[in-house]
């Protein structure tokens, strides 16, 4: 039961995260207009995009809500 429990927890949480398409991660980016682009979440209405330079997000650079899966 509590397996069940814990599967099911796991699987509701990993559709509340969108993963990024673009650019893949770690990448050494050269160009000043980068495409960023996530999959899309059921049921989502909007989703917040947030960039920052410390992995701790803090102060982000650019700090947004869109409805489009992409974001130049």
């Amino acid at each position: 039961m509590l397996k069940q429990f814990l599967l099911s927890l796991l699987f509701t949480i990993s559709f509340m995260y969108s993963q990024m398409i673009q650019p893949t991660n770690g990448s050494a980016l050269n160009y000043i207009h980068v495409l960023f682009e996530w999959e899309q979440i059921n049921d989502a209405v909007s989703y917040n995009f947030q960039l920052d330079n410390n992995n701790n997000f803090n102060s982000p650079e650019i700090n947004i809500n869109t409805n489009s899966l992409i974001y130049i």
